[in-house]
């Protein structure tokens, strides 16, 4: 009985203390979400209509809100359609750790550089949005930043030096853009991208930087994995400095578009669609180096010595200018190779047998080179390869494999006019290209995500998307 009298009456002082309207949430922050949600009002989650962000639990009553001791520590709005600019204000919200607002494409203007002020903030990520004007300087006053996506947006000028400031940056994303100039180093700004030695991921690609690439903005004290510089205006020699960077995984300078209808989620540099020129520097210290696209520069000199890269599953040099030559002998040392392209390489003579045997080869492009006498695959061809392309070569004679059925691809070389083999697929390109995808018929995802899907990552040779997966997935959900 005592123990019940108890109870009423903690629950009265709970009602005295904490009166009908009291909010759990910092009324400074209250006004901040308060003003967002008068000029989004149409577009927020409904539950915004409610008295108090946090809620009395302060494990956060409104959708996308999560609060730390009252006050709002991550505000998410992923999707949302959301719709019109960001407010200075929101930069009042001192104790934010986390700004997502992603994938609202209405929602645009320029960024407030109020978003300099939040000194805790850890993640921004304002991703396929449509932002425009200068990234702020001030964006380099986040002393706790790890996470930073502008990517897919209408940003333009150049980037702000200012970002070599955050040493806690592990992650830049500016992709997809409009940005231009030189990309800033330390050595000219004062700040600079050399200086974000804990940065992984550098994605600058499509956008109209210029110039050079310098010397100084790698060095042997970086940790990046992923270097994206394609289809931009880049010009000059790949800098030496970049075999410095030993945990780079792969290398892309290409720009082959071809190539970003495959997907691939291991880590990267890429620099393709560019105006690069001269030697490929010594990369003999990138031992995690796993993927490396070189294709469509202007590259020149012998073809890069790659006996070390043992690492390598996907290798492109097509289309550039180098010297005439054999097909290399590190070739033999690349064994996990999945992908191999030197199409236009300049290559003569003929191909070892024993590539054709790597376990995991999926697809070999030595188009339009100068191999010649009788091509012969052996009798241990991999069971995953799945397409040989030797088109326009010099070609006389093949000795067919019963190992293998798949693609091969002979048209424009001498071989094809013998008569037995001139009707064949081998020379016709009659081999099925058709996409594995094919019709999907999605219909039972209780919640389907309706906004644009962003592939960062150019290859997933061995996770083919089929129906049969994607159903399944749903059906999961």
């Amino acid at each position: 009985m005592r123990q019940r009298e108890l109870l009423l009456f903690l629950l009265l002082c709970i009602a005295i203390i904490v009166p009908p309207g009291f909010s759990y949430t910092d009324p400074d922050d209250v006004a901040v979400l308060k003003s967002f949600l008068k000029k989004q009002g149409k577009n927020v989650p409904s539950d915004w209509k409610n008295s108090d962000p946090c809620g009395v639990s302060g494990n956060g009553s409104w959708v996308g809100i999560i609060c730390h001791d009252s006050r709002v520590a991550n505000l998410t709005l992923f999707n949302m359609n959301i719709q019109g600019t960001l407010s200075a204000e929101i930069g009042n919200l001192k104790q934010l750790q986390r700004l997502d607002l992603s994938s609202n494409p209405k929602l645009g203007g320029t960024l407030p550089g109020t978003l300099g002020n939040l000194i805790h903030l850890d993640s921004l990520k304002l991703v396929n949005c449509t932002f425009s004007g200068k990234i702020p300087d001030a964006l380099g006053n986040l002393p706790n930043l790890t996470f930073l996506a502008l990517n897919a947006n209408n940003f333009t000028g150049r980037i702000p030096p200012s970002l070599g400031k955050l040493s806690k940056l592990t992650w830049l994303d500016l992709a997809d853009n409009q940005l231009s100039g030189l990309l800033p180093v330390s050595v000219n700004h004062g700040w600079g991208l050399d200086q974000l030695l804990k940065a992984e991921h550098f994605h600058l690609n499509q956008n109209r930087f210029t110039g050079k690439i310098f010397e100084e903005i790698f060095t042997a004290n970086m940790s990046l994995r992923h270097i994206l510089l394609d289809r931009n205006q880049l010009e000059g020699s790949i800098p030496d400095s970049i075999g410095l960077v030993h945990t780079l995984e792969v290398i892309f300078l290409t720009d082959d578009l071809k190539v970003l209808s495959s997907l691939f989620i291991i880590f990267y540099s890429r620099l393709d669609k560019n105006g690069l020129t001269g030697k490929v520097p010594l990369l003999s210290n990138l031992t995690k180096l796993n993927f490396l696209n070189l294709a469509n520069n202007h590259l020149t000199g012998p073809l890069p010595n790659l006996t070390a890269l043992t690492a390598l599953n996907f290798l492109d040099l097509s289309t550039n200018q180098f010297d005439l030559s054999e097909a290399p002998t590190w070739l033999s040392n690349l064994q996990h190779l999945r992908t191999l392209a030197i199409e236009s390489g300049q290559l003569r003579d003929q191909i070892p047998q024993e590539l054709f045997s790597f376990k995991e080869l999926q697809e070999v492009n030595l188009k339009n080179n100068s191999l010649n006498g009788t091509f012969d695959m052996g009798n241990d061809v991999t069971s995953s390869l799945y397409k040989v392309n030797l088109e326009l070569n010099n070609i006389t004679s093949v000795t067919l494999s019963p190992n293998y059925s798949n693609n091969l691809m002979l048209m424009g070389n001498p071989v094809c006019s013998i008569p037995h083999l001139s009707t064949t697929a081998y020379c016709n390109d009659a081999f099925d290209q058709s996409s594995a995808i094919g019709s999907l018929n999605i219909t039972d995802c209780s919640h389907p995500f309706t906004g644009f899907l962003v592939l960062r990552a150019p290859f997933f040779s061995d996770h083919l998307i089929t129906s049969k997966n994607l159903n399944k997935t749903s059906q999961e959900d």
